[in-house]
């Protein structure tokens, strides 16, 4: 038997990948598995000296660059790319990849655009960042340079494409808007995605509140019969409503949604207004150790 038949998933093929959102969450990121004062830890003489090998030793030394902007580590990368890999395997081999500005979300788009072959577009919406109040209650007098050109310009970014939400209307907005006003706003940039005509399927690679409102969006679709489609031509989508216990209720949705988790969107209707589907085993979970992606 050849290699490439020991690769192949003995999953069946997508059908309708058209139809298919899928729904990702950022990579693991560095400052959870180093800590906080991690560049200065695996710095000596101005470089990267790695204490590990899960440490990326291309990472920017720069005492204030990743502040509340951290990259991914080596595993990271590696678990996004057998992510892709799975999902290319089940035929859904998009050409389009949205993302989050945040850096993590950049670098886990551009790990799947490669193993797809760098065909995928890679679009950064700022709509699909986490909630501005998030940021504020971290100490973050201002959001992060997301754009600044030597954390993107290795990343393939389409610079001609034309997001939902500037970052101009965020930054602007950074001080007032409250974690509910930043849900209807994830929320709506994922309606229009998973609305937005086109040939494949797509990827939205974000984070675990971004998993949160997708899973709860599709709990809907869930409950009306596929073959009752034609007569919810007065389907008005349900608000998401923000949890109101507040940081606990963060923890738990990273803990429900571990980094490099994946669900599918599937859009069940032709015409709008759309039927969206929750599914949450669209590919299997990675697991190693005590790690596993698999969503709870």
């Amino acid at each position: 038997m050849s290699n490439a038949k020991l690769l192949q998933s003995t999953w069946t093929s997508c059908s309708k990948p058209r139809r298919v959102t899928v729904i990702m969450r950022s990579a693991e990121r560095v400052d959870r598995i180093f800590g906080v004062n991690w560049c200065k830890t695996e710095k000596f003489m101005n470089k990267v000296n790695a204490t590990d090998l899960n440490m990326p030793i291309d990472a920017i030394l720069h005492p204030v660059l990743y502040d509340f902007n951290p990259p991914i580590t080596n595993i990271g990368k590696y678990t996004t790319q057998l992510n892709a890999r799975a999902l290319k395997n089940r035929g859904i081999a998009a050409n389009i990849i949205f993302c989050s500005p945040s850096l993590r979300c950049v670098q886990t788009a551009a790990a799947i655009a490669k193993t797809l072959g760098n065909t995928a577009r890679i679009c950064v919406e700022p709509g699909l960042l986490e909630p501005l109040e998030w940021y504020r209650n971290a100490g973050a007098a201002e959001l992060p340079d997301f754009f600044a050109p030597h954390l993107l310009d290795a990343y393939g970014i389409d610079k001609e494409f034309r997001p939902i939400f500037s970052i101009e209307e965020l930054t602007d907005a950074f001080a007032i808007k409250n974690q509910d006003q930043c849900i209807q706003r994830i929320s709506l940039v994922l309606r229009n995605i998973c609305g937005s005509d086109r040939n494949t399927s797509a990827i939205v690679v974000a984070h675990a509140i971004t998993m949160d409102i997708a899973s709860r969006i599709g709990q809907h679709g869930d409950q009306i019969d596929p073959q009752s489609l034609d007569e919810c031509t007065s389907y008005e989508e349900p608000i998401y409503g923000a949890q109101k216990c507040g940081l606990t209720s963060k923890l738990e949705i990273g803990v429900k949604y571990p980094p490099g988790s994946t669900i599918g969107l599937i859009r069940i209707n032709d015409a709008p207004p759309y039927v969206l589907q929750t599914v949450t085993d669209l590919i299997p979970p990675f697991s190693s150790g005590g790690f596993s992606n698999k969503v709870l």
